[in-house]
Protein backbone atom coordinates (compact mmCIF):
# COMPACT_ATOMS: atom_id res chain seq x y z
CA UNK A 1 0.00 0.00 0.00
CA UNK A 2 1.07 3.39 -1.32
CA UNK A 3 0.49 6.43 1.00
CA UNK A 4 1.76 9.96 1.28
CA UNK A 5 2.21 12.39 4.01
CA UNK A 6 -0.57 14.51 4.65
CA UNK A 7 1.48 18.17 3.85
CA UNK A 8 2.33 16.95 0.66
CA UNK A 9 2.44 19.53 -2.36
CA UNK A 10 -0.23 19.23 -4.63
CA UNK A 11 1.90 19.57 -7.35
CA UNK A 12 3.45 16.91 -6.17
CA UNK A 13 0.58 14.26 -6.23
CA UNK A 14 0.69 13.85 -9.43
CA UNK A 15 4.73 12.24 -9.44
CA UNK A 16 3.60 9.88 -6.84
CA UNK A 17 0.38 8.13 -8.76
CA UNK A 18 2.76 8.22 -12.36
CA UNK A 19 5.70 6.84 -9.61
CA UNK A 20 3.74 3.92 -8.20
CA UNK A 21 1.19 3.28 -11.13
CA UNK A 22 -1.66 4.26 -9.01
CA UNK A 23 -4.86 5.90 -9.36
CA UNK A 24 -5.03 6.95 -5.22
CA UNK A 25 -3.01 7.03 -2.16
CA UNK A 26 -3.85 6.95 1.35
CA UNK A 27 -2.78 10.40 3.48
CA UNK A 28 -1.39 9.69 6.74
CA UNK A 29 -1.05 11.98 9.69
CA UNK A 30 2.27 13.20 11.26
CA UNK A 31 1.25 10.02 14.12
CA UNK A 32 1.51 7.52 10.76
CA UNK A 33 -2.70 6.88 11.35
CA UNK A 34 -4.11 6.72 7.82
CA UNK A 35 -6.46 10.46 8.02
CA UNK A 36 -7.89 9.67 4.46
CA UNK A 37 -7.48 9.29 0.86
CA UNK A 38 -6.62 11.15 -1.86
CA UNK A 39 -7.26 10.24 -5.98
CA UNK A 40 -6.55 11.44 -9.31
CA UNK A 41 -9.99 12.32 -9.42
CA UNK A 42 -9.76 14.85 -6.39
CA UNK A 43 -6.25 16.07 -7.70
CA UNK A 44 -8.52 16.38 -11.16
CA UNK A 45 -11.44 18.52 -9.25
CA UNK A 46 -9.36 20.85 -7.63
CA UNK A 47 -7.72 22.22 -10.88
CA UNK A 48 -9.40 24.84 -13.03
CA UNK A 49 -9.05 25.93 -16.05
CA UNK A 50 -7.75 29.31 -17.43
CA UNK A 51 -10.59 30.53 -19.42
CA UNK A 52 -8.15 33.13 -21.08
CA UNK A 53 -6.64 32.31 -25.10
CA UNK A 54 -3.29 30.65 -24.34
CA UNK A 55 -4.20 29.96 -20.83
CA UNK A 56 -3.19 26.72 -19.28
CA UNK A 57 -5.42 23.60 -19.81
CA UNK A 58 -5.35 22.69 -15.72
CA UNK A 59 -3.94 24.88 -12.97
CA UNK A 60 -3.83 23.06 -9.47
CA UNK A 61 -4.70 25.87 -6.53
CA UNK A 62 -1.75 25.96 -3.61
CA UNK A 63 -2.42 23.31 -0.92
CA UNK A 64 -1.48 20.08 0.00
CA UNK A 65 -3.34 16.65 0.65
CA UNK A 66 -4.66 17.06 3.03
CA UNK A 67 -6.75 19.54 1.80
CA UNK A 68 -8.55 17.90 -0.81
CA UNK A 69 -8.54 14.18 0.09
CA UNK A 70 -11.74 12.07 1.28
CA UNK A 71 -11.71 11.47 4.52
CA UNK A 72 -14.09 8.70 4.40
CA UNK A 73 -12.10 5.33 3.84
CA UNK A 74 -13.85 2.98 1.88
CA UNK A 75 -12.45 -0.20 3.91
CA UNK A 76 -13.34 -3.83 4.67
CA UNK A 77 -11.96 -6.44 7.20
CA UNK A 78 -8.51 -8.06 5.64
CA UNK A 79 -10.57 -11.06 6.33
CA UNK A 80 -13.50 -10.41 4.02
CA UNK A 81 -14.28 -12.17 0.99
CA UNK A 82 -12.97 -10.75 -2.56
CA UNK A 83 -17.06 -10.46 -3.32
CA UNK A 84 -17.56 -8.09 0.06
CA UNK A 85 -14.62 -5.76 -1.47
CA UNK A 86 -16.12 -5.63 -4.95
CA UNK A 87 -19.82 -5.17 -3.78
CA UNK A 88 -18.54 -1.84 -1.87
CA UNK A 89 -16.77 -0.95 -5.14
CA UNK A 90 -20.08 -0.73 -7.30
CA UNK A 91 -21.67 0.70 -4.15
CA UNK A 92 -19.43 3.34 -3.83
CA UNK A 93 -18.32 4.02 -7.00
CA UNK A 94 -14.51 3.51 -6.33
CA UNK A 95 -11.86 1.68 -7.87
CA UNK A 96 -10.18 0.58 -4.88
CA UNK A 97 -11.19 -0.31 -0.98
CA UNK A 98 -8.27 -0.87 2.07
CA UNK A 99 -8.12 -3.89 3.98
CA UNK A 100 -7.63 -2.97 7.15
CA UNK A 101 -7.19 -5.25 10.64
CA UNK A 102 -9.40 -3.62 13.01
CA UNK A 103 -7.79 0.26 12.88
CA UNK A 104 -4.70 -0.53 10.94
CA UNK A 105 -4.66 -0.45 7.44
CA UNK A 106 -2.74 -3.52 6.10
CA UNK A 107 -3.22 -2.99 2.03
CA UNK A 108 -5.35 -1.96 -0.75
CA UNK A 109 -8.15 -4.55 -2.87
CA UNK A 110 -8.02 -2.93 -6.33
CA UNK A 111 -10.59 -3.20 -9.54
CA UNK A 112 -7.17 -5.04 -10.95
CA UNK A 113 -7.38 -7.76 -8.52
CA UNK A 114 -11.04 -8.83 -9.42
CA UNK A 115 -10.19 -8.72 -12.75
CA UNK A 116 -7.40 -11.41 -11.71
CA UNK A 117 -10.20 -13.54 -9.85
CA UNK A 118 -12.64 -13.10 -13.52
CA UNK A 119 -9.71 -14.35 -14.92
CA UNK A 120 -8.81 -17.35 -12.80
CA UNK A 121 -12.46 -18.57 -12.45
CA UNK A 122 -13.59 -18.07 -16.55
CA UNK A 123 -16.60 -15.85 -15.47
CA UNK A 124 -19.08 -16.18 -18.79
CA UNK A 125 -20.66 -13.32 -18.43
CA UNK A 126 -20.70 -11.13 -21.84
CA UNK A 127 -19.23 -7.49 -21.62
CA UNK A 128 -23.12 -6.44 -22.63
CA UNK A 129 -24.23 -7.55 -19.51
CA UNK A 130 -22.05 -5.61 -17.20
CA UNK A 131 -21.01 -2.72 -19.51
CA UNK A 132 -21.91 1.06 -19.18
CA UNK A 133 -23.91 2.62 -22.18
CA UNK A 134 -23.64 5.67 -21.45
CA UNK A 135 -20.49 7.17 -23.03
CA UNK A 136 -18.61 10.70 -23.14
CA UNK A 137 -16.30 11.76 -26.24
CA UNK A 138 -14.57 14.19 -27.83
CA UNK A 139 -13.41 14.08 -31.43
CA UNK A 140 -9.44 13.99 -32.04
CA UNK A 141 -9.18 17.80 -32.88
CA UNK A 142 -11.19 19.55 -30.66
CA UNK A 143 -9.31 20.93 -27.51
CA UNK A 144 -7.72 19.76 -24.09
CA UNK A 145 -9.88 22.53 -22.25
CA UNK A 146 -12.82 20.82 -24.03
CA UNK A 147 -11.97 17.03 -22.96
CA UNK A 148 -11.01 18.71 -19.15
CA UNK A 149 -14.50 20.47 -19.46
CA UNK A 150 -16.37 17.56 -20.28
CA UNK A 151 -14.72 15.39 -17.93
CA UNK A 152 -15.45 17.63 -15.18
CA UNK A 153 -19.14 17.98 -15.97
CA UNK A 154 -19.82 14.03 -16.55
CA UNK A 155 -17.48 13.20 -13.88
CA UNK A 156 -15.80 10.38 -15.48
CA UNK A 157 -11.84 9.67 -15.42
CA UNK A 158 -12.12 9.39 -18.99
CA UNK A 159 -13.46 10.39 -22.49
CA UNK A 160 -13.14 8.33 -25.43
CA UNK A 161 -12.19 10.27 -28.13
CA UNK A 162 -13.42 9.46 -31.84
CA UNK A 163 -12.54 10.44 -35.40
CA UNK A 164 -16.00 10.37 -36.62
CA UNK A 165 -17.47 7.85 -35.11
CA UNK A 166 -14.55 5.43 -34.69
CA UNK A 167 -12.13 5.65 -31.28
CA UNK A 168 -8.76 5.99 -31.61
CA UNK A 169 -7.61 6.86 -28.09
CA UNK A 170 -8.99 7.82 -24.69
CA UNK A 171 -7.92 10.84 -22.94
CA UNK A 172 -8.08 10.61 -18.89
CA UNK A 173 -7.50 12.71 -15.81
CA UNK A 174 -4.17 11.14 -16.15
CA UNK A 175 -3.55 13.05 -19.58
CA UNK A 176 -4.68 16.02 -18.32
CA UNK A 177 -2.93 16.49 -15.23
CA UNK A 178 0.60 15.35 -17.03
CA UNK A 179 -0.67 18.37 -19.69
CA UNK A 180 -2.21 20.75 -17.43
CA UNK A 181 0.71 23.51 -18.22
CA UNK A 182 0.26 23.07 -21.74
CA UNK A 183 -1.55 25.49 -23.59
CA UNK A 184 -5.59 24.42 -22.99
CA UNK A 185 -6.13 25.22 -27.03
CA UNK A 186 -3.91 22.17 -27.91
CA UNK A 187 -5.85 19.15 -29.68
CA UNK A 188 -6.73 15.93 -27.98
CA UNK A 189 -4.69 14.03 -30.37
CA UNK A 190 -1.51 15.22 -29.09
CA UNK A 191 -2.06 13.85 -25.41
CA UNK A 192 -4.79 11.38 -25.58
CA UNK A 193 -3.32 7.52 -25.06
CA UNK A 194 -2.69 5.27 -28.57
CA UNK A 195 -3.34 2.25 -26.10
CA UNK A 196 -7.44 1.19 -27.28
CA UNK A 197 -8.91 -1.68 -26.62
CA UNK A 198 -11.82 -2.27 -28.54
CA UNK A 199 -13.56 -5.81 -28.06
CA UNK A 200 -16.79 -7.09 -29.44
CA UNK A 201 -19.91 -6.98 -26.67
CA UNK A 202 -20.61 -10.50 -27.01
CA UNK A 203 -16.59 -11.17 -25.47
CA UNK A 204 -17.06 -13.56 -21.85
CA UNK A 205 -15.91 -10.49 -19.36
CA UNK A 206 -12.55 -13.07 -18.23
CA UNK A 207 -11.20 -12.42 -21.56
CA UNK A 208 -11.40 -8.80 -21.92
CA UNK A 209 -10.56 -8.82 -18.33
CA UNK A 210 -7.15 -10.73 -19.22
CA UNK A 211 -6.79 -8.37 -22.50
CA UNK A 212 -7.24 -5.18 -20.10
CA UNK A 213 -4.72 -6.79 -17.71
CA UNK A 214 -2.44 -7.89 -20.31
CA UNK A 215 -2.43 -4.25 -22.16
CA UNK A 216 -2.54 -2.10 -18.54
CA UNK A 217 -5.48 -0.12 -19.71
CA UNK A 218 -8.51 0.85 -17.71
CA UNK A 219 -11.03 0.90 -19.85
CA UNK A 220 -12.32 -1.64 -22.74
CA UNK A 221 -14.60 -0.09 -25.36
CA UNK A 222 -17.26 -2.30 -26.46
CA UNK A 223 -18.19 -2.83 -29.99
CA UNK A 224 -20.65 -4.49 -32.31
CA UNK A 225 -21.42 -4.52 -35.73
CA UNK A 226 -23.11 -0.95 -35.83
CA UNK A 227 -19.80 0.73 -34.01
CA UNK A 228 -18.89 1.96 -30.23
CA UNK A 229 -21.58 0.80 -28.01
CA UNK A 230 -20.33 0.87 -24.41
CA UNK A 231 -17.67 1.39 -21.96
CA UNK A 232 -16.21 -1.27 -19.19
CA UNK A 233 -13.87 0.03 -16.30
CA UNK A 234 -12.88 -1.27 -13.14
CA UNK A 235 -16.13 -0.84 -11.55
CA UNK A 236 -18.24 -2.55 -13.92
CA UNK A 237 -15.94 -5.91 -13.75
CA UNK A 238 -16.56 -5.26 -10.02
CA UNK A 239 -19.98 -5.70 -10.72
CA UNK A 240 -19.65 -9.00 -12.74
CA UNK A 241 -17.62 -10.48 -10.50
CA UNK A 242 -20.87 -9.59 -7.68
CA UNK A 243 -23.30 -11.28 -10.48
CA UNK A 244 -20.94 -14.39 -10.39
CA UNK A 245 -20.70 -14.89 -6.60
CA UNK A 246 -24.71 -14.21 -6.45
CA UNK A 247 -25.07 -17.31 -8.87
CA UNK A 248 -22.46 -19.85 -7.24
Amino acid sequence: MVGVPGDLALGLLEEHFERYDVTALAVFGDSGVAEGVVSRTDLFRSGTMEPIEGGRALSLPEGCARDIMTRDLVTVEVRAQLVDAARLMVKRHVHRVFARDDETLEGVVAASDVMRALVDHRVELSLADVMTESIVSVQVDQSLRLAAERTAAAQKQALVVLDGEWPVGIVSQDQLLVARNWPADMSVEEWMSLRVLCLPRGMPVHRAASHALAMGVRHVLVMSEQGLVGIATGIDFARAWVRAASKA
